[in-house]
């Protein structure tokens, strides 16, 4: 039998509405996943450019290239006022040249500054009042290809560890990101200058300041902060679906070092939860039955940046999980589940609008029979 004939739900990217991400089965569509996001957000598309979605549409993004993926992040503020109209809040000095509209930017519009700055000015900043806490400056740059291509990017003063990092632009879009620990107060954020002894010819677009330890989707700001709130993917009320009493559960993910819950499996209480979940950079599972605990424990293999498949087999005594062909954690622990009715992807079982990791699912698979460690090997083998 095919994994597709066998697979009792499968999810791949693929049609989205406002409030539901289409599963490619049941056919019948009541497999679909609900979603939300009471905000707008933003995506790359299949061309490569960014785009705003609406609020309350999945986000098939691109990024990278290759197949689609379902993006779920959590809630977000760009802090940042303005974030492409560096006409207005921005600090130049030192002699440094602006000049605006100057070329095609990442959402292929004409809207990217040219900047030019000779060594030892401060460049381009600009003030923002912020707390003590983890912040990571963003943007995207591209050599113009007249001078030197090396630039500053972060936050330029206070006690804290937040400072600037280095960076060289290519004849290629990148979108450039520095973290650190700022300290609370008024501080020059942007911060672009060269750091060699020559002029500096670069082109930006897109400045984003968020707190927290890694940069999300792009938030465009216009005079004020905006925020982008939490996506979430699940489906509640299927459990003629889910195994009652066996089962496998299996995800392909796009990992980026920032994944927290990957697929779950519960009755959107504490009491009766499964799920597989990142632990310092290793498959985590977590089984509660009845309120009691019947397993947690972490792999020994970590996750690689990029794509990762992981699955696992619940049955009464014969639990097993599996990242990338490799066998993680194995129990004999015994236990008979109850109401398993809900299905939640990349966000937390009994909370599921609180999306608590940056991840992107390329695909999610549902089985009613525990499968075989071969089955699990083969079906989780990059």
């Amino acid at each position: 039998m095919s994994t597709y004939d066998d697979a009792s739900l499968i999810y791949y990217p693929s049609g989205v509405k406002l409030g539901k991400a289409y599963s490619l089965k049941p056919t019948d569509g009541s497999g679909d996943l609900t979603f939300t996001r009471a905000s707008t957000a933003t995506r790359v598309n299949e061309s490569g450019l960014i785009e705003s979605v609406a609020t309350g549409v999945p986000r098939i993004d691109f990024t990278g290239g290759g197949c689609g993926k379902l993006l779920l992040e959590p809630q977000r503020t760009n802090v940042q006022r303005y974030s492409n109209t560096l006409s207005t809040n921005w600090i130049i000095t030192g002699g440094a040249t602006v000049s605006y509209n100057n070329a095609i930017s990442p959402d292929g519009t004409n809207n990217a500054t040219y900047f030019s700055a000779a060594y030892g000015s401060k460049g381009l900043y600009n003030s923002l009042t912020i707390t003590t806490s983890t912040y990571t400056a963003s943007v995207w740059a591209k050599s113009k290809g007249l001078g030197n291509d090396k630039f500053q990017l972060g936050e330029g003063s206070g006690t804290g560890t937040g400072g600037v990092g280095e960076f060289t632009a290519t004849s290629e879009w990148q979108r450039f990101t520095k973290t650190g620990t700022t300290v609370s107060g008024g501080r020059p954020v942007g911060v672009f200058q060269p750091i060699d002894f020559s002029a500096m010819d670069i082109l930006f677009w897109g400045y984003q300041y968020e707190e927290g330890s890694y940069p999300t989707s792009y938030i465009p700001t216009l005079g004020t902060a905006v925020t982008r709130l939490a996506d979430s993917a699940s489906k509640t009320g299927i459990s003629s679906l889910i195994g009652q009493t066996e089962g496998t559960l299996y995800a392909e993910f796009l990992h980026n070092g920032n994944t927290a819950r990957i697929i779950a499996i519960g009755d959107n209480s504490t009491n009766n939860r499964l799920f597989l979940s990142n632990n310092g950079n290793k498959l985590q599972i977590f089984l509660l039955i009845s309120g009691s605990l019947i397993l947690s424990g972490t792999g020994a293999s970590s996750f690689i940046n990029g794509i990762n498949k992981v699955a696992v087999r619940y049955n009464s005594g014969n639990i097993a999980t599996y990242l990338n062909g490799v066998q993680q954690i194995t129990s004999s622990a015994t236990f008979t589940t109850t109401a398993l009715s809900n299905l939640f992807i990349l966000s937390s079982e009994f909370a599921p609008n609180q999306q608590s990791g940056l991840a992107s699912m390329q695909s999610a698979m549902v089985f009613l029979n525990g499968k075989a460690n071969a089955e699990l090997a083969e079906l989780t083998t990059l």
